[in-house]
């Protein structure tokens, strides 16, 4: 059995973990032991469980804490954020979390007259 977590809404968002307990229950042999944190870098995680049935024993146990979240900390380096919404700085072209170097001067993504 696993448990995968996601970093947003849905499985389409990047996984940030997955924990498998297997037949050991070794607490030093788990993938993930007891006190394995995850983070969002937003308001929301998925959490999926992956079982084929086969054996029947203990689960999986979590603990959820909502914390302070400051949105313009997910902001890229090359990113400004503006009424908590990260926008990438002229020159720099992605969704504000992930910006890259754009050429300003290339005819398709471009925003100048080169």
């Amino acid at each position: 059995d696993f448990v995968r977590i996601f970093d947003g809404p849905d499985r389409n968002s990047p996984e940030i973990g997955a924990c498998h307990g297997g037949i050991n229950t070794n607490p030093e042999t788990l993938v993930c032991p007891q006190g394995t944190e995850f983070r969002s870098t937003g308001t929301t995680l998925t959490v999926v469980l992956e079982t084929d049935y086969c054996i029947t024993a203990d689960g999986f146990g979590a603990i959820w804490e909502a914390v302070d979240f400051d949105p313009c900390s997910a902001c890229h380096g090359d990113a400004t954020c503006t009424d908590e919404v990260c926008i990438c700085n002229e020159g720099f072209g992605g969704d504000g979390q992930h910006c890259v170097d754009i050429d300003e001067c290339d005819s398709d993504t471009g925003t100048h007259d080169c």
